[in-house]
């Protein structure tokens, strides 16, 4: 049969190791530090008349949170994939 391996071999052994561990508690560690300083933060209000600024509170006011507005968020992510993987060369 072409392209059928020659032989099965051996799957690699998979297990904990201390490495793994303590990568593991590092990465936790370290985005829960990042959460409570993100919820935590107070700083200046952000100046208006930089365009990111005006475009996060434009789409702010288009989302009023009503379960409409999520499917209507959802369907326009899922289009925009679909837009973006259809117009990949």
């Amino acid at each position: 049969m072409p392209g059928a391996p020659t032989s099965a071999g051996t799957a690699p052994t998979a297990g904990w190791t201390v490495t793994g561990v303590l990568l593991g508690l590092l990465s936790a560690l370290l985005a829960a530090v990042l959460a409570t300083t993100a919820v935590l933060r107070r700083g200046p209000e952000p100046s208006a008349d930089r365009p990111v600024v005006r475009a996060v509170r434009a789409l702010r006011r288009l989302h009023s949170g009503h379960l409409g507005d999520y499917l209507a968020w959802l369907t326009f992510g899922v289009a925009a994939l679909c837009l973006a993987l259809v117009t990949q060369t």
